[in-house]
């Protein structure tokens, strides 16, 4: 990564106001765990091509990382009007409507995503995250179970199962 990283530096110093190499660099120092160096360069992607949903989606993506949710919220919806069916997108605007408390928007969010994408494994989990913390176990236990069919050793899936199988259990 530390490579690539140094690649795009050069690839910047050549031509600076070049909105891919500043979305690329963003994303490999994202990847790095350097979510501060890399908001910079989402910006200024933004800057050069706001009509570009990955600088939106990446610049949401290190809000919501800072618990800056609301500012996070605006860039995922501007990605997606962007974009309609990135169901990346669609997912991290579940994940921070749900951490804002805004559950029926966050399963509808959830619900686009799995329309486009129905065989990912971490979208199920995280709408059956959201179905349990309203109430709505049975619904969950159906998504966990999906995510699990998906991909058998996914242990947070396992987890949060075993754990809605019990608030079932304790509401009899």
């Amino acid at each position: 990564m530390d490579e690539a990283i140094a690649e795009y530096d050069k690839a910047l110093a050549i031509k600076p106001d070049y909105a891919d190499v500043h979305i690329n660099l963003g994303t490999a120092l994202a990847g790095s765990g350097r979510l501060e160096e890399a908001m910079p360069h989402f910006q200024k992607a933004l800057e050069l091509a706001p009509d570009v949903a990955e600088p939106h989606y990446n610049l949401g993506y290190a809000l919501a990382h800072f618990g800056r949710a609301d500012e996070a919220i605006a860039q995922y919806r501007l990605a997606l009007a962007i974009k309609p069916d990135y169901a990346d997108v669609s997912n991290n605007l579940g994940l921070a409507l749900a951490a804002r408390g805004r559950t029926d928007e966050a399963i509808a969010c959830y619900q686009e995503a799995l329309e486009l994408n129905p065989n990912v494994p971490n979208l199920h989990n995280n709408m059956g995250t959201v179905l349990t913390n309203c109430g709505k176990v049975d619904e969950a236990i159906v998504h966990f179970r999906k995510a699990l069919e998906i991909k058998p050793d996914y242990a947070a899936a396992r987890k949060n199962l075993d754990a809605a199988i019990g608030r079932k259990e304790r509401a009899k």
